[in-house]
């Protein structure tokens, strides 16, 4: 695909993709986004290392954080799906949704994940939307999301006892706390449930 063909699907001037292919400005996530679709492309594509595994999924994931809090923005992004149980591959880098929030909350959260699994059941169900605060250090038996060495992803409660940190589910069906903690991605600081259906 020319850059003219590209920079007219994107509605930019053709100079404008000269400038993004030559590093020139940066890019928005939702440009990058918007370029991933027209050439059918997932948007980890752009963040490869020659193999199908994301190389800085956290980068991307910071640039989401940073576009959505600046300007006092209330939209924030729903980032992709989280794991409540088993450790699994979360797709962070891939949502495009958003959901607004009031002031109050919109002001604390940076981003929101799908609840996939009913580790967190009765607290949080599958299909919940948390809201999730970076940066943020977190209190025992706060619920967190937390990705491991391989970039699998989790949704568990944090558990301090005298120093030594475990994450437990909620659910007992899912056994027992487990000492494998790996990088804090955030706290839950709430949760959204839609009663009837998914919002569209």
């Amino acid at each position: 695909m020319s850059q003219s063909e590209l920079a007219e699907q994107l509605g930019v001037s053709q100079s404008m993709v000269s400038q993004y292919e030559l590093d020139k400005v940066d890019i928005t996530v939702e440009t990058l986004t918007r370029i991933a679709d027209v050439l059918n492309k997932p948007i980890s594509y752009f963040f490869t290392n020659g193999d199908t595994f994301p190389v800085s999924e956290t980068d991307l994931l910071i640039r989401r954080i940073q576009e959505a809090v600046s300007n006092g923005r209330l939209k924030i992004p729903i980032l992709g799906k989280v794991p409540a149980g088993d450790w699994h591959d979360a797709g962070l880098p891939e949502a495009v949704d958003y959901i607004s929030l009031d002031e109050s909350l919109g002001k604390q959260a940076h981003f929101a994940l799908v609840v996939e699994g009913m580790s967190m059941h009765p607290t949080i169900m599958s299909g919940d939307l948390v809201l999730v605060q970076q940066g943020r250090l977190p209190k025992n038996r706060d619920i967190v999301v937390v990705r491991n060495e391989n970039g699998e992803a989790t949704l568990k409660r944090y558990i301090n006892i005298k120093g030594r940190v475990f994450l437990k589910p909620d659910n007992p069906a899912y056994g027992e706390p487990t000492s494998e903690v790996g990088i804090l991605v955030g706290v839950v600081i709430g949760v959204v449930r839609y009663l009837v259906g998914s919002p569209k």
